[in-house]
């Protein structure tokens, strides 16, 4: 019985793993957004397809029919870069379909940390010693151990495929259980840097509205205000992912 206690809490320890990558606090927060914005989406066959999923595979170099839960991460901060006018390597992690090379990319490049998960951290589980793996991003923190996640390539309720599912869904995970035959490997956590990215951003938005006009009912040209300009590019850049 002593040796079982110490077996489950190595095992505890070990899938509590965090390691933090530094990312900029407007991209990660941008990408967060984009993620909230992807749920409900479905595959066209059930065969890891259609115009959405294929748009994930494509920014990590694969076709439709791979698996894409850690595609769909990609994007989210692939269209979180673009939006602020920055490239792939602005991410602090690889654009990949696999799970294992977040997670191994963070141990690598990351550092180790004692602190609880948080809000945007993805979560990690793996099969055993394989490639084979699923991950999410964790939406909120509940209590007991219990966290609500953002998932690509789920199943909407719990009797389908968890890894290799249908769609984006939410989903409530524990810390500790095993995900089917997965395993919680371990999590990857962000150090968030503070730039003028969402200023300058905002100044962008700005500067485009000086010379804006917009036709009327009549279909004469009307000169809008600069303020009123902005207020509707900023609206448009609310809703930009909805």
């Amino acid at each position: 019985m002593k040796y079982l206690l110490i077996i489950l809490l190595t095992n505890i320890c070990i899938s509590s793993t965090r390691y933090e990558l530094q990312i900029d606090s407007c991209l990660h927060e941008k990408a967060f957004e984009i993620a909230k914005g992807e749920i409900g989406v479905t595959e066209a066959t059930g065969k890891n397809d259609g115009p959405r999923v294929e748009a994930y595979l494509k920014v990590t170099g694969l076709d439709k029919g791979f698996p894409y839960c850690a595609a769909g991460i990609s994007w989210c901060y692939y269209e979180a870069a673009k939006f602020y006018n920055k490239s792939k390597s602005f991410i602090p992690f690889p654009m990949t379909a696999g799970s294992q090379v977040v997670y191994n990319h963070a141990i690598k490049n990351g550092i180790k940390t004692s602190d609880d998960v948080k809000p945007k951290d993805f979560f990690i589980w793996r099969k055993k010693d394989s490639y084979q793996g699923h991950i999410g991003i964790i939406e909120t923190v509940g209590r007991k151990g219990w966290v609500y996640t953002i998932e690509f390539n789920t199943s909407g309720d719990n009797n389908g495929d968890q890894r290799d599912g249908g769609g984006v869904w939410r989903k409530s995970r524990n810390l500790i259980h095993p995900l089917g035959r997965l395993r919680v490997r371990g999590f990857v956590g962000f150090k968030q840097i503070h730039s003028n990215l969402c200023e300058d951003k905002k100044m962008e938005i700005v500067k485009l509205t000086k010379s804006e006009i917009v036709p009327t009912a009549d279909n004469n040209k009307k000169e809008i205000s600069i303020l009123e300009i902005a207020y509707i590019n900023l609206l448009k850049l609310k809703n930009y992912y909805v």
